[in-house]
């Protein structure tokens, strides 16, 4: 074939890839594009030249889809955090719905039911109760920007785009987390312009602020955790009084010190320097601590679906026994201990665990344990000998899904209920695979936990044969 156009004219964008790109054909080759959406028609300009694929950009837009709508953020488009914010949400939810059928039928290749509707989320803004924000000593512009009278490079204080670990985009207002986190975030960056705080610079490994992690509750409730790699003993406390001063909204505010090689916070010590040394969130009639290092589900609303979904798949009875395994805070397993005997929680995140038993405290439960190890390590015959076999079990593991060895363990084991809670179902169709041996899958149901992104939720409940 002869070599390919830097510009192509008129594609008809017939679909949508996973990653939330625009999909058309120009001769044998499938086309990639960025901020299209099925149904628009494109001139594009062509980004890379791959042997059986190419990525491009949409340049000029000749017919629009029925299911674009106008995005509200003024950063749609260069930050990498929202693909779809062009897409209408039901359309969304339809893509969304098929990329998860889609990866259990092409991958786990086992007999499966007829998918229940997929669960859409009330808020579609505004949802996030968690979100992270990266400082730079040099915020990415355009090249516009650069090309103008007086410019001047300026700190940043928002998301790393894609892939670029050095380019961070300056966020002034991100439609995702309720107020006061715009708020809090713009507070932040003015002090730290107007005390002369240095911004921290990734690739020179200078500068002080470094990260800015913000928290919500359903209450109002509010945590600020704010990382430094250089640290300024003479200005941080009149930094602090500034802040709060500011943002009277914050009940709980920690620092940390951080020189390593990634933002992390694990490992390291976080100071509460002012407020309550966590917040608390309600699901149900349930409390729960949320501390620096905890997980919890970033829509609480929506995990509040997730939970009672659940609990309803499990058909749990008064003397049956639960495992939660990759437990995180505890939540899932608090949420069905009224209904069972005893629950048993495992992760490896010790400080989540504290906060699960903490939890368990707060409320009055006394049917939950918790522990913390590696998961291989953990569950294991001893373990289970010794704390009850299981009746049903909960996984909700991190995208990788579950190690081999927790899987041979549930098929030799054999609880009567598996419900696989999924951030990934590519992953959790591999598992379940492999779970086919002994369960047989009889309810599937996808849930939208992130609006505007093409991330997805599902649940499956797998039943012994």
């Amino acid at each position: 074939m002869a070599s390919t156009p830097k510009m192509l004219p008129q594609l008809e964008v017939i679909d949508l890839s996973v990653e939330g790109k625009g999909i058309a054909r120009y001769q044998d080759l499938v086309v990639f594009i960025e901020l299209a959406v099925a149904g628009d028609v494109v001139d594009v300009e062509v980004l890379r030249n791959k042997k059986s694929y190419l990525e491009a950009r949409a340049v000029r837009w000749h017919v629009y889809s029925k299911h674009r709508v106008q995005a509200p953020c003024e950063h749609f488009g260069t930050c990498g955090g929202c693909k779809w914010q062009q897409l209408d949400y039901a359309e969304q939810l339809r893509f969304k719905a098929k990329f998860a059928q889609d990866a259990l039928t092409r991958i786990a290749k086992i007999e499966l039911p007829e998918p229940e509707p997929i669960l859409g989320s009330a808020q579609v803004y505004a949802y996030r109760n968690k979100l992270e924000f990266s400082a730079t000593s040099r915020a990415w512009v355009t090249q516009n920007e650069l090309q103008q009278d007086n410019f001047t490079w300026q700190p940043g204080l928002g998301f790393h785009l894609p892939g670029r670990f050095d380019k961070i985009l300056h966020i002034k207002n991100c439609a995702l987390q309720p107020e006061p986190s715009n708020k809090i975030r713009n507070s932040i960056y003015q002090l730290c312009l107007k005390m002369q705080i240095t911004f921290y610079n990734a690739r020179t490994k200078q500068g002080s602020l470094r990260t800015v992690m913000i928290r919500t509750a359903q209450n109002g409730a509010c945590m600020v955790v704010i990382s430094f790699f250089e640290w300024l003993d003479s200005k941080l406390t009149d930094f602090k009084n500034s802040l709060i001063e500011l943002c009277p909204e914050i009940q709980s505010l920690w620092f940390v010190h951080n020189t390593k090689g990634n933002d992390t916070l694990e490992g390291l010590r976080l100071q509460c320097v002012y407020g309550s040394d966590a917040i608390y969130e309600t699901l149900g009639t349930l409390q729960f601590k949320i501390s620096p290092a905890s997980f919890f589900q970033t829509n609480t609303p929506q995990a509040k679906k997730l939970y009672d979904l659940v609990a309803d798949w499990s058909a749990l009875q008064a003397h049956e026994i639960v495992y939660d395994l990759y437990t995180g805070t505890g939540t899932i397993g608090l949420y069905l201990a009224s209904k069972v005997k005893r629950v048993i929680g495992i992760d490896y995140v010790e400080a989540a665990i504290l906060d699960a038993k903490t939890n368990a405290q707060c409320n009055g439960i006394e049917n939950a344990h918790f522990f913390s190890g590696d998961m291989c390590a953990v569950f294991t015959d001893t373990f289970i000998a010794a704390h009850g076999y299981a009746d049903v079990v909960i996984v909700d593991p991190p995208r990788a899904g579950m190690h081999g060895d927790v899987i041979e363990t549930l098929l030799k084991h054999k609880p009567k209920r598996i419900i696989y809670v999924s951030c990934n179902p590519a992953t959790q169709a591999r598992d379940m695979a492999l779970l086919n041996i002994h369960y047989k899958v009889d309810r599937v149901q996808a849930l939208d936990l992130f609006p505007q992104t093409t991330h997805v939720e599902q649940v499956v409940r797998l039943q012994l044969r």
